[in-house]
């Protein structure tokens, strides 16, 4: 599969007096980190501003070394160039500045959410880069900050928000580390479980390059996986009705003088016994195989991608939306939304804005639109027989306690004379109650009654966003829609895994 990004922030002082030594110092530990970073199966990319100093020697290490390159800037280009005295040095800056533009060897551009003035914007700058990155990179005197956002400040703040440390000491050039794990960065465990998932459904981790041939490899394994699932859930939900029904007969027949169609209750018995084994070994394997696991997995992984592709580049994919609300899903997310920033190129807003509503808005409605229906058919039909079957359930034991009634009068009634009329007697207290209770679980099983409301109201929402912004014609207004909509499908897939034992899942 895709090899996951780790993002090494960085931040120094603009006042380098040995550029030589300072140049070799960061050169060496962007390889050493690499380094480390290849070994454990991921790959360092680097995250940092452009200005005067410490960071343009960053910038030209990292292009030596082939890492790319995630440019933030804490004013405007116009604005922020005016911070450079020397023309050769603001040349320099423009040109980095238009090859993160351009996503040349996979570097970004985005400016920092500011007020824009001097010196909140560096500070806000600072803390993006520590908020967006794995681990922090300094180069550093040690000595206190001599103002809003100096290098001793941000290292403090990265400290405090748990972040690796490591530390140039830019007159010894000695490189320390603080907070930092022995094995950096650790295999990520969803994408770890996703690949060992694919590798099951036949798709080997080494032949999946790219965003798009991953997104056709998780098409066909939950297409595998889902209906597998269904099928067998829905198995042993009938087994375990016809267990019950069994174990009923066996206890009737035992009271009875004769064995039922030729069958005494010992029989009754073993094939009760062996409907509930079978039953038990269906959820044994299912649990064993992790088929629902994996189902979960695929499941998420796709409507993250997916998400991911449609919206790309439009947002930061260095912040993705799952990063707040399913923290495990973020490496899978930041790797895919990199994967994609690079292969996806609209060149308006407007193009960009056609694309989404095409591909994804469209999309998603004819989804709900076509389960939502199929999930009010399903809901309604087991709703139904769930309710006839519990009003019947009353009347069938009012029958039952009449027929004892009857017994005890020493009445002589026709349904007591007959094998059936007395199997009968004995059997309807369980079968109705059994009916409405089966019934209920196929509605939890197939989420129908979840879909069958949530669908036709994300149908009708999604239709007022896609109204609304084929007429917006602003990138801010556009962007702004395009959230709320993505907010929205997340929403609806952290809902529906809510209703999974995601939690077991992830433990296991």
């Amino acid at each position: 599969m895709m090899t996951p990004r780790w993002i090494l922030g960085f931040v120094g002082h603009r006042r380098v007096p040995d550029r030589e030594g300072a140049r070799h110092a960061i050169h060496e530990t962007l390889a050493q980190l690499a380094s480390e970073a290849e070994a454990q199966g991921a790959k360092l990319e680097i995250h940092l501003s452009c200005a005067i100093g410490a960071d343009m020697l960053c910038i030209e290490s990292a292009r030596e070394l082939g890492l790319p390159i995630h440019l933030i800037l804490p004013l405007a280009e116009k604005e922020f160039l005016k911070d450079f005295k020397e023309s050769h040095e603001r040349d320099v800056c423009q040109e980095e500045i238009a090859k993160a533009a351009r996503g040349e060897r996979g570097s970004t551009l985005r400016v920092c959410q500011s007020n824009g003035v001097r010196p909140d914007c560096y500070y806000d700058m600072s803390r993006e880069i520590v908020h967006n990155a794995d681990a922090l990179l300094v180069f550093w005197n040690g000595k206190e900050a001599r103002g809003l956002g100096g290098t001793a400040e941000i290292y403090a703040l990265a400290g405090h928000m748990g972040r690796p440390l490591g530390w140039i000491h830019s007159e010894t050039h000695a490189f320390t580390r603080e907070q930092w794990p022995d094995a950096w960065p650790e295999p990520d465990p969803e994408m770890t479980k996703l690949a060992a998932a694919l590798e099951e459904a036949g798709s080997k981790a080494d032949t999946i390059p790219s965003a798009e041939a991953l997104a056709k490899a998780l098409s066909a394994m939950n297409r595998k996986n889902a209906p597998f699932f269904r099928r067998m859930v829905t198995s042993i939900i009938w087994i375990n009705a016809a267990a019950a029904l069994l174990g009923a007969t066996a206890i009737v027949s035992s009271k009875m003088n004769q064995g039922v169609f030729n069958f005494g209750p010992a029989m009754w018995t073993t094939l009760n016994f062996v409907l509930v084994l079978v039953a038990a070994y269906l959820i044994r394997y299912l649990r064993k195989r992790q088929v629902y696991n994996r189902w979960v997995r695929g499941r998420m992984a796709a409507e993250i991608l997916r998400g991911v592709r449609a919206t790309q580049p439009a947002f930061d994919p260095l912040d993705p939306m799952v990063r707040q609300r399913a923290p495990e899903w973020a490496r899978f997310a930041l790797t895919v939304s990199l994967e994609t920033h690079r292969q996806l190129a609209l060149d308006t807003i407007e193009a960009f804005r056609d694309h989404y509503v095409e591909r994804r808005l469209e999309n998603q409605m004819t989804h709900f639109e076509t389960f939502g229906s199929r999930a009010v058919v399903f809901e309604r039909r087991m709703t139904r027989i769930s309710e006839m079957a519990a009003l019947a359930g009353p009347i069938c034991v009012g029958l039952v306690f009449f027929n004892k009634i009857v017994r005890h009068l020493d009445v002589d009634w026709v349904w007591q004379r007959t094998m059936l009329g007395a199997l009968f007697l004995g059997l309807i207290p369980v079968i109705f109650p059994l009916v409405a209770g089966t019934a209920a679980s196929l509605n939890s099983a197939f989420d129908a009654r979840r879909r069958s409301k949530r669908y036709p109201e994300l149908v009708d929402h999604l239709g007022r966003i896609r109204d609304e912004i084929k007429e917006l014609r602003t990138p801010a207004s556009i962007l702004d829609a395009v959230k709320n909509a993505e907010t929205l499908l997340l929403n609806e897939l952290l809902e529906w895994r809510s209703t999974t034992p995601h939690k077991a899942a992830k433990k296991r």
